[in-house]
């Protein structure tokens, strides 16, 4: 993979990522707003004024990710911002013990874990991948646009959902299931 397919790939998967993200909020806004207010992050008021514009910086994440190779700059740039924002809203939230679900991907029945907080890491990592192999170039080399959007889509699936995923492969079989 040359560092022009990486770039591309970066710049997909967090693509991708905050189009998921922004979706479920804005489809959810209710939700979300529960969600700020459940982390105190905000007064019942100021969440309601906060949901749409954090959703709003997410759409804008994914056009500057999208649009050209020098405006994903800025994009990868701002998405490393919220991700920094939200790594340590979910790590405070975490070490104080909020019993409460990060509805970053939607609402879900699970509490705050720290697989929301290893999903932010590997979304920065992503992020650094981006940053460390802009080239400017356009073109694709090695692969065909079609395989990295696979694995894209593939990396996203996985990252969305890592808590249930990871808890799926470590849970122990109950000895019910055995039977």
């Amino acid at each position: 993979m040359t560092k022009t397919d990486a770039y591309f790939f970066a710049r997909l998967v967090l693509a991708l990522t905050f189009s998921v993200s922004a979706w479920v909020k804005i489809n959810d806004l209710d939700s979300f707003h529960d969600t700020i207010t459940a982390f105190k992050l905000a007064s019942d008021r100021r969440a309601r004024t906060l949901a749409p514009i954090v959703a709003g910086t997410e759409v804008l994440v994914v056009v500057l990710l999208v649009a050209t190779t020098q405006t994903a700059l800025l994009g990868l740039g701002l998405a490393a911002a919220q991700l920094a924002v939200y790594t340590w809203i979910l790590t405070t939230a975490r070490l104080h013990g909020a019993a409460v679900g990060c509805n970053c991907f939607g609402k879900k029945m699970q509490k705050l874990s720290w697989y929301d907080v290893a999903r932010n890491v590997l979304l920065l990592a992503t992020v650094a991948l981006g940053f460390a192999t802009y080239t400017g170039a356009l073109a694709l080399a090695n692969y065909s646009t079609g395989v990295l959007v696979a694995m894209a889509v593939a990396a996203v699936i996985v990252v969305v959902n890592l808590g249930s995923l990871t808890e799926a492969v470590i849970r122990p079989i109950s000895s019910e299931e055995k039977s």
